[in-house]
Protein backbone atom coordinates (compact mmCIF):
# COMPACT_ATOMS: atom_id res chain seq x y z
CA UNK A 1 0.00 0.00 0.00
CA UNK A 2 1.62 3.31 -1.20
CA UNK A 3 -1.02 5.90 1.12
CA UNK A 4 -2.80 5.22 4.11
CA UNK A 5 -4.73 7.82 6.39
CA UNK A 6 -6.22 7.60 9.91
CA UNK A 7 -8.65 9.89 10.79
CA UNK A 8 -8.47 11.28 14.35
CA UNK A 9 -11.56 13.25 16.02
CA UNK A 10 -10.52 16.22 18.60
CA UNK A 11 -9.50 14.12 21.45
CA UNK A 12 -6.93 12.69 19.23
CA UNK A 13 -9.07 9.00 18.98
CA UNK A 14 -8.53 6.94 15.99
CA UNK A 15 -12.30 7.11 13.56
CA UNK A 16 -11.73 5.83 10.95
CA UNK A 17 -8.78 4.36 8.14
CA UNK A 18 -8.76 5.31 4.68
CA UNK A 19 -6.29 3.61 2.25
CA UNK A 20 -5.86 3.53 -1.75
CA UNK A 21 -2.94 1.94 -3.68
CA UNK A 22 -1.57 4.12 -6.88
CA UNK A 23 -1.12 3.47 -10.24
CA UNK A 24 1.15 5.70 -13.09
CA UNK A 25 -1.15 6.25 -15.97
CA UNK A 26 0.43 6.80 -19.92
CA UNK A 27 -2.00 9.07 -21.03
CA UNK A 28 -1.12 8.76 -24.90
CA UNK A 29 -1.56 4.68 -24.69
CA UNK A 30 -3.89 4.60 -21.60
CA UNK A 31 -2.21 2.13 -20.06
CA UNK A 32 -0.76 1.73 -16.65
CA UNK A 33 2.97 1.69 -15.94
CA UNK A 34 5.40 0.01 -13.69
CA UNK A 35 5.54 2.12 -10.67
CA UNK A 36 8.94 0.13 -9.02
CA UNK A 37 11.16 3.10 -11.20
CA UNK A 38 9.31 6.01 -9.62
CA UNK A 39 9.16 4.92 -6.23
CA UNK A 40 12.67 6.43 -5.53
CA UNK A 41 11.43 9.81 -6.50
CA UNK A 42 8.24 9.32 -3.67
CA UNK A 43 9.06 10.14 0.38
CA UNK A 44 7.93 6.91 1.99
CA UNK A 45 7.09 6.51 5.57
CA UNK A 46 7.52 2.34 5.31
CA UNK A 47 7.97 2.32 8.93
CA UNK A 48 4.13 3.71 9.59
CA UNK A 49 0.93 1.95 8.17
CA UNK A 50 -2.55 3.46 8.77
CA UNK A 51 -4.49 0.10 7.70
CA UNK A 52 -2.52 -3.51 9.14
CA UNK A 53 -2.64 -5.33 5.60
CA UNK A 54 -2.92 -4.58 2.01
CA UNK A 55 -6.55 -5.04 0.26
CA UNK A 56 -6.87 -7.87 -2.03
CA UNK A 57 -7.76 -7.74 -5.32
CA UNK A 58 -11.89 -8.85 -5.53
CA UNK A 59 -12.43 -11.59 -7.72
CA UNK A 60 -14.48 -12.17 -10.51
CA UNK A 61 -18.77 -12.71 -9.62
CA UNK A 62 -20.15 -15.90 -10.31
CA UNK A 63 -23.96 -16.65 -9.74
CA UNK A 64 -24.68 -13.31 -8.77
CA UNK A 65 -28.30 -11.58 -9.15
CA UNK A 66 -28.86 -8.23 -11.58
CA UNK A 67 -29.96 -5.86 -8.75
CA UNK A 68 -29.87 -2.84 -10.92
CA UNK A 69 -29.68 -1.11 -14.56
CA UNK A 70 -29.66 2.24 -15.05
CA UNK A 71 -27.61 4.73 -17.88
CA UNK A 72 -24.47 6.89 -16.72
CA UNK A 73 -25.73 10.29 -16.79
CA UNK A 74 -23.47 13.90 -17.49
CA UNK A 75 -23.72 14.34 -14.20
CA UNK A 76 -21.53 11.16 -13.02
CA UNK A 77 -19.05 12.39 -15.03
CA UNK A 78 -15.66 14.07 -13.89
CA UNK A 79 -13.39 16.39 -16.24
CA UNK A 80 -12.34 13.68 -18.34
CA UNK A 81 -15.40 12.65 -19.44
CA UNK A 82 -15.34 9.31 -17.27
CA UNK A 83 -16.83 8.47 -14.34
CA UNK A 84 -16.25 9.85 -11.70
CA UNK A 85 -14.73 7.73 -8.92
CA UNK A 86 -17.12 8.56 -6.22
CA UNK A 87 -20.18 7.30 -8.50
CA UNK A 88 -19.35 3.64 -8.60
CA UNK A 89 -19.52 4.02 -4.71
CA UNK A 90 -22.69 5.82 -4.93
CA UNK A 91 -24.34 3.67 -7.02
CA UNK A 92 -23.26 0.28 -4.98
CA UNK A 93 -24.15 2.06 -1.35
CA UNK A 94 -27.92 2.90 -3.25
CA UNK A 95 -28.60 -0.50 -4.50
CA UNK A 96 -29.45 -1.95 -1.22
CA UNK A 97 -32.79 -1.47 0.24
CA UNK A 98 -33.60 1.06 3.11
CA UNK A 99 -34.55 -1.46 5.64
CA UNK A 100 -31.90 -3.63 5.42
CA UNK A 101 -29.32 -0.34 6.27
CA UNK A 102 -31.41 1.38 8.62
CA UNK A 103 -30.02 -0.39 11.55
CA UNK A 104 -26.63 -1.14 9.92
CA UNK A 105 -23.51 0.90 8.91
CA UNK A 106 -20.55 0.01 6.35
CA UNK A 107 -17.41 -1.16 8.79
CA UNK A 108 -15.74 -2.20 5.04
CA UNK A 109 -15.65 -1.11 1.58
CA UNK A 110 -13.11 -2.27 -0.66
CA UNK A 111 -13.58 -1.34 -4.49
CA UNK A 112 -10.91 -2.19 -7.61
CA UNK A 113 -11.64 0.13 -10.33
CA UNK A 114 -11.57 -1.85 -13.85
CA UNK A 115 -12.34 0.38 -16.99
CA UNK A 116 -13.91 3.54 -17.72
CA UNK A 117 -17.36 3.81 -17.70
CA UNK A 118 -18.39 6.86 -20.30
CA UNK A 119 -21.56 8.82 -20.92
CA UNK A 120 -24.86 6.75 -22.15
CA UNK A 121 -22.87 3.68 -20.72
CA UNK A 122 -26.10 0.81 -19.67
CA UNK A 123 -24.67 -0.45 -16.62
CA UNK A 124 -25.68 -3.52 -14.70
CA UNK A 125 -24.73 -3.91 -10.80
CA UNK A 126 -24.40 -7.78 -10.10
CA UNK A 127 -24.83 -8.47 -6.20
CA UNK A 128 -24.26 -11.77 -4.23
CA UNK A 129 -23.68 -12.32 -0.24
CA UNK A 130 -21.07 -13.85 0.21
CA UNK A 131 -20.60 -14.53 3.84
CA UNK A 132 -23.46 -14.78 6.11
CA UNK A 133 -25.82 -11.25 6.42
CA UNK A 134 -23.42 -8.59 5.85
CA UNK A 135 -20.87 -9.31 3.41
CA UNK A 136 -21.63 -8.59 -0.42
CA UNK A 137 -19.71 -8.38 -3.85
CA UNK A 138 -20.62 -6.45 -6.58
CA UNK A 139 -19.86 -5.94 -10.07
CA UNK A 140 -20.38 -2.73 -11.62
CA UNK A 141 -20.34 -4.15 -15.72
CA UNK A 142 -21.69 -2.49 -19.10
CA UNK A 143 -25.19 -4.26 -19.86
CA UNK A 144 -24.23 -4.79 -23.20
CA UNK A 145 -20.83 -5.92 -23.42
CA UNK A 146 -20.79 -7.20 -20.25
CA UNK A 147 -16.92 -5.55 -19.54
CA UNK A 148 -16.22 -4.72 -15.92
CA UNK A 149 -16.00 -1.65 -14.82
CA UNK A 150 -15.28 -2.17 -11.11
CA UNK A 151 -16.00 -4.44 -8.22
CA UNK A 152 -16.39 -4.14 -5.08
CA UNK A 153 -16.79 -5.95 -1.83
CA UNK A 154 -19.01 -4.23 1.07
CA UNK A 155 -19.00 -5.53 4.82
CA UNK A 156 -22.24 -4.16 6.71
CA UNK A 157 -21.98 -4.79 10.96
CA UNK A 158 -25.10 -3.89 13.12
CA UNK A 159 -25.87 -0.63 14.56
Amino acid sequence: MLSGIKLLNGAGKETGRIGSAWLIIDLVKRRPLRIEPYLDKMPLLSDRHALPEMTERIGTIDNGVAAQKFSVRLSDLDVYHHVNNTRYIQWVTDNYDYDFVKNKYISRFDINFLQEAQIHDEVEIITKNIEGEGTFEHSLRSAGTGKEFSRAKVLWENL
